[in-house]
């Protein structure tokens, strides 16, 4: 329950970087780092890679 919780907000996140990268708050490179760290937190949550 507690891994899909965090799974859950990490895919929130996404849509967030999404919206963010469209409207160009960011740049992209940012987007990117921030989408990395999101990769790395599901992969230590899930064991797997995408």
């Amino acid at each position: 329950l507690y891994h899909q919780a965090l799974l859950d907000i990490f895919a929130q996140q996404r849509k967030e970087l999404f919206i963010l990268r469209k409207e160009k708050y960011f740049s992209d490179e940012e987007i990117r780092k921030a989408e990395l760290q999101l990769d790395l937190n599901e992969l230590r949550i899930t064991g797997a890679s995408h």
